[in-house]
């Protein structure tokens, strides 16, 4: 799961703690797992230093024999919205479009996100195992789905071999018409003078080279999905990673 979805789930917990009584003993089941539930979701997410979780955490620190009032209670629940509304994404998730021709580029862009704190929750490419849409499923009734229920962010890699899928192109028309938002990544070989189609070839994109644009989308993905655990040390990594795992990909095509 990712951020939102977990500090709901820590939300949803708490609230049910106002079901039980009118004071919550520590050692009950439903106090236990929410508790828990709660240091999990902080430790998997490194807050642990933010003021609403010391808000929060002054009241978790009971004896066994004592007691959480409802007013303790609804602060802790307060504290909980804070720290979802704080992180609360731009959007929701990330398409990859592209031909799968270009999966010598596309894989180590997945992986990039991946580093950065992407998964198949907010993640989905039609290229890669873990985010491709299940057997059976119509490719283009889930984008448009996605596209509809959700504030999808689309990454277009173009290139020669996009242009002529058709596939790739009927991605491009529904990102065009539906999405929130699109980049475009320029791959090898291919201009801003060759753009054409649904997309504005005026609105700037970068070719896959430029390292330091990679640098900076990578750090507005970070920001626009609220990615709350990802540093610029890890963001750096990643990009780094993501140019060495294309060097060795073209290496090793090339000694074949």
């Amino acid at each position: 799961m990712n951020y939102i979805e977990e500090i709901n789930w820590v939300i949803e917990k708490c609230a049910y703690l106002f079901t039980i009584d009118s004071k919550i003993k520590i050692q009950t089941p439903e106090y236990v797992d929410f508790d828990n539930t709660a240091k999990t979701f902080i430790h998997k997410f490194d807050i642990a230093s933010s003021t609403e979780w010391k808000q929060i955490e002054r009241y978790l620190l009971r004896s066994e024999t004592e007691y959480l009032s409802f007013p303790e209670a609804r602060s802790i629940l307060k504290n909980l919205f804070e720290l979802r509304n704080k992180h609360k994404p731009e959007i929701d998730k990330l398409f990859i479009s592209h031909s799968s021709s270009d999966i010598k580029y596309v894989a180590p862009f997945a992986k990039l996100m991946e580093r950065i704190g992407l998964d198949k929750s907010n993640m989905f490419c039609s290229s890669i195992p873990e985010y491709r849409i299940a057997i059976g499923e119509k490719i283009y009734e889930r984008l448009k789905t996605e596209l509809r229920d959700y504030n999808v962010m689309v990454v277009m890699f173009l290139s020669d071999n996009y242009y002529n899928s058709k596939p790739s192109l009927n991605e491009m028309g529904a990102a065009w018409v539906l999405s929130r938002e699109y980049h475009t990544i320029l791959l090898n070989g291919f201009e801003f003078k060759d753009i054409e189609g649904a997309i504005d070839p005026q609105k700037i994109g970068f070719k896959v080279e430029d390292k330091q644009r990679m640098l900076e989308f990578a750090q507005i993905i970070v920001q626009k999905l609220g990615l709350p655990n990802t540093d610029e040390n890890k963001i750096n990594m990643a990009v780094d990673l993501f140019y060495s795992e294309i060097e060795n990909k073209r290496l090793s095509q090339s000694l074949n």
